[in-house]
């Protein structure tokens, strides 16, 4: 099913029967799980990206660079973690304060798991956003256009 195209995702879903919570959340996770093999077959796909887990160079590495960019709001984490970063940082690790996020276990670990849990954190809408995002900013880096895309942040 993730090789399907997520317009095809959306209309099989549309008819499947919709009978209590736990199937909501099913099909939230289902559009969670596409568009995360979408985005690592998209890094994996990159040849200046390595395959191998011990490279700087990892193509997680660079996915988890990527989306903690966009989710700190385009702003290096070099330049400080932004309040909606910081909110998802504290739920994942139960930190209360800015300075227990700072050293969160969470950003320690390795980039699979930070990836897969923020997935899991976001709502399907948020990852849908972050879908846009992070093909707006591929875009810019490949084609060096930096605001080619920005009218497609007001879908």
């Amino acid at each position: 099913m993730n090789n399907l195209p997520i317009e095809l995702v959306g209309r099989i879903m549309a008819y499947l029967p919709i009978l209590d919570v736990a199937r909501v959340e099913l099909n939230y996770e289902i559009i969670k799980s596409f568009y995360f093999r979408k985005w690592c077959n998209t890094y994996k796909g990159k040849t200046e990206f390595s395959l191998d887990e011990k490279d700087d160079d990892y193509y997680m590495n660079w996915l988890e660079n990527d989306i903690i960019f966009i989710l700190n709001k385009n702003v290096p984490l070099i330049c400080g973690i932004g309040d909606d970063l910081s909110r998802l940082i504290r739920l994942v690790s139960g930190g209360s304060s800015r300075e227990e996020e700072l050293i969160s276990p969470f950003l320690k670990s390795k980039s699979p798991v930070i990836v897969s849990k923020l997935v899991e954190l976001l709502t399907v809408k948020q990852i849908k956003k972050l879908d846009i995002d992070l093909s707006a900013y591929e875009n810019t880096l490949e084609t060096g256009h930096s605001n080619a895309l920005t009218v497609f942040y007001n879908i």
